[in-house]
């Protein structure tokens, strides 16, 4: 496929160029022909109804032959990702086109965005990069590549694992289901793409038929229904809705609603149903209170809903705001304590714990980064930092308007308030890491580029190494390795690449690639035997350990990923990227520190 695209592309501009000659235009018209489709398709204008409007006229069509293609079609992902079942039936209605071919269309045009954002914007966090490879071998054009590892997850997907996997990065957990399951996704024919179901014997319902039993914005109980006000009850009992129930799905039920959905794992829709209904009632339901991860919610309303007012308009597209200057009112503190950073010694056996909760995927922290609002993050670093952090990730994403401006303003904010906390730079965006750097004190520990792989992003060793910075080096080449002879592979071209150009191999931080429980359980001893070789060689690793546990019970992950850890540090890991306010994960850590004897033991080792 990407090869007939490269020859169709040729084919035109060589007929561009050739009516250039004649017309002295052509070769623009040619250009804007193949390309400017793509000019206004993360318009924020625009309705979902235009967007589909645009899926069925064939915008999004053509999978990016390339990635100056990419570049202009990976804006629209999170525009295509917030078109709902809703927006579909309403559609395919008023255009008389039948509901699956406008899913199937929609799934297509998805597929092709997504690809596009995988090759624009590879993910650095574990969570995120492993929906991306997860998909993207899927979405190859090779149905034949990695055969083996597409059939293990086919045999261990089902619609929970779906939705977590959907959940994680945005998307329907329905497109996660279309191109995991049915191995002829891509093909012209929209009637049998939903035959896989079948075949496995999953349900069979169409999702994108309305159901009577779902609730939505706008939707009100009658005389013969009162599940929005018990939904409404059972939010209010978990601490995500205040007031009174009234039987009016409003915007503050929505808002409500989707909080709930994001702390338990389900799919963020908004809209309410039978698996969401079943959820709230079961034994291990999550209430806002208890809830403490990488996301905040600090919005629940103080008022209950009135009824549903028009539909707001469409935002207008954001204003780049200029970074104020730094404040530092003196020692930072949590509850009354005073929160310093205690320094750390690079040569140091101990292990590193790379605090993972400053992250723009976090609604307060994208938030503040857009803002330069200076609490939530400082709140956070404080947090991490008091629990026993090393190091603090800070991700920006993809910052494409103000990287340099926002890493360096992040970098400063916490560097000045926390006694120059060593940290690692977390973004897609080149300049900002290496703006970032500029102004980053190494009193602590060096910066770390977080990160390179053995594939497209290999030259970010080469800008480690002309900035004297650590690199978290992912055993990777733009995919998931299919066993440890590839990731030891990958490692020793990373090795060689950074030793080439100067650096020592304790700058090196190689990561296996840690993942999911929940469908990659027979992966897990591979990672750890990863681990072990890296060790033997003498090399430092790290990675998103607590992505092993992603999707599970809360109760449960803590004891996932301190028994992982545990497991980890016998192995040889010298770091994790965690979350360090996880109490139960820092003890083991100090308990292995003492065990492999980097630590002095001490009755009060815990505090140390």
């Amino acid at each position: 496929m990407r090869r007939m695209v490269s020859v169709i592309l040729t084919v035109a501009f060589m007929l561009g160029a050739f009516a250039a000659s004649a017309e002295g235009t052509g070769a623009l018209d040619a250009f804007t022909a193949l390309t400017g489709q793509q000019a206004q398709i993360n318009d924020p204008g625009k309705t979902n109804a235009e967007y589909l409007a645009d899926i069925m006229a064939g915008v999004y069509a053509a999978k990016p032959a390339d990635t100056t293609a990419a570049a202009a079609m990976a804006p629209a992902l999170p525009y295509l990702s917030g078109i709902s079942t809703r927006d579909i039936a309403a559609f395919a209605s008023a255009n008389q086109y039948p509901v699956r071919q406008v899913r199937n269309a929609y799934y297509k045009a998805l597929a092709n965005v997504f690809h596009a954002e995988v090759l624009c914007n590879p993910a650095s966090e574990e969570q995120y990069r492993n929906v991306q490879v997860l998909l993207s071998l899927f979405l190859e054009d090779d149905a034949t590549a990695d055969s083996a590892s597409r059939e293990a997850i086919r045999n261990s997907m089902n619609a929970t694992n779906a939705a977590v996997i959907a959940a994680g990065y945005g998307l329907p957990a329905g497109f996660v289901e279309f191109v995991v399951m049915d191995e002829n996704w891509d093909d012209d024919s929209w009637e049998n793409d939903d035959d896989w179901r079948a075949a496995v014997g999953w349900d069979d319902d169409d999702i994108y038929e309305d159901s009577n039993d779902d609730l939505a914005l706008g939707d009100r109980d009658t005389a013969d229904s009162y599940r929005i006000a018990e939904m409404q009850e059972r939010l209010i009992a978990l601490g995500y809705l205040t007031g009174k129930a009234d039987g009016v799905f409003g915007e503050q039920t929505e808002a409500a609603l989707i909080q709930y959905q994001l702390a338990n794992g389900a799919p963020a829709t908004g809209v309410f149903d039978d698996d969401d209904y079943d959820d709230m009632l079961s034994a291990d339901v999550v209430a806002r209170w208890d809830y403490d991860n990488s996301f905040d919610y600090d919005d629940t309303p103080d008022v209950q809903d009135s009824p549903a007012p028009a539909p707001a308009p469409a935002p207008a597209p954001k204003k780049v705001i200029p970074a104020p200057p730094i404040v530092v009112t003196g020692p930072y503190k949590l509850e009354d304590k005073e929160v310093k950073y205690k320094g750390h010694d690079p040569a140091s056996k101990q292990f590193v714990t790379i605090g993972e909760r400053i992250h723009c995927i976090s609604p307060a922290i994208r938030k503040a980064m857009e803002t330069y609002d200076e609490g939530p993050i400082l709140k956070r670093a404080a947090e991490q930092i008091a629990a026993g952090a090393t190091y603090l990730d800070v991700n920006i994403g993809p910052a494409e308007s103000n990287g340099p401006e926002l890493m360096q303003w992040a970098v400063q904010l916490l560097q000045q308030n926390f006694n120059n906390v060593p940290l690692a730079l977390d973004t897609a965006n080149k300049a900002a890491i290496e703006a970032g750097i500029k102004v980053y004190n190494r009193t602590n520990g060096k910066p770390i580029v977080n990160s390179a792989d053995a594939g497209s992003r290999i030259d970010n060793i080469n800008l480690a190494a002309a900035n004297d910075a650590i690199v978290i080096a992912l055993c990777s080449a733009d995919g998931i390795a299919k066993d440890n002879e590839e990731r030891m592979m990958h490692c020793h071209n990373m090795l060689e690449r950074g030793l080439s150009l100067g650096m020592e191999s304790d700058d090196l931080w190689f990561d296996p690639l840690f993942l999911v429980v929940k469908g990659m359980q027979d992966k897990q001893m591979d990672v750890l035997n990863a681990i072990k070789a890296f060790s033997d060689e003498g090399l430092k690793s790290t990675g998103g350990l607590s992505n092993n546990s992603n999707g599970m019970p809360k109760h449960i992950r803590p004891i996932m990923d301190s028994a992982l850890v545990a497991m980890c540090m016998m192995q040889g890991l010298t770091s994790a990227i965690v979350n360090p306010c996880d109490l139960r994960l820092m003890e083991t850590i100090k308990s292995c520190d003492v065990f492999k004897n980097h630590t002095l033991y001490a009755d009060s080792y815990l505090e140390i």
